[in-house]
Order: structure tokens, then C-alpha cells, then sequence
């Protein structure tokens, strides 16, 4: 069954838009959801550092293994934690 609006829908713009211009027209449906919203752009955003935090981790783990077991017992002692 197909709905009728009451109303028609507006014209297309004339010119080109910018991105800007689309999520301003966006935003009063968004409004009604806006803590889905919210909460999907911070899960966005925590796995954006999660995928950027991960290899940088892996390297201080790795360059804290490689250093240390080609090292002798005396430049265990004297060996300085790593700065990550």
C-alpha cells in the first residue's frame, strides 16, 4: 500500500552543494535520534584510536623484547626501561 503526502516534497537545489549544506538539510532528522547519534560517532571515534593506538603498543612490545635478549647480564642491570 503506497502512502500519499499531503504535501510535496521541496524542489532540488539549483546549483551544487557543498557537504555542509547536506548536513545542515540532515539535521532536523537527526535532532529526534541524537543519542544514537552521539553514541555511534564515539564508537567511531574509539575505534579510530584503537586501530591507530594498536601498532604503536606492538612496537614498544617488540622493541622491548629485541633489546633486552641481546643484551649481557651487565647491560641488564644497567638497561633503562623503554620510553613507551
Amino acid at each position: 500500500m503506497r502512502r500519499f503526502l499531503t504535501r510535496e516534497p521541496g524542489l532540488p537545489a539549483q546549483g551544487p552543494r557543498n557537504d555542509w549544506q547536506t548536513i545542515l538539510s540532515l539535521l532536523p532528522y537527526l535532532i529526534t535520534y541524537k543519542w544514537r547519534v552521539a553514541f555511534a560517532l564515539a564508537c567511531l571515534i574509539g575505534v579510530k584510536v584503537a586501530n591507530l593506538g594498536v601498532p604503536i603498543v606492538m612496537k614498544c612490545i617488540v622493541d622491548g623484547l629485541s633489546s633486552a635478549q641481546h643484551l649481557t647480564a651487565f647491560g641488564r642491570a644497567q638497561m633503562r626501561p623503554a620510553p613507551c
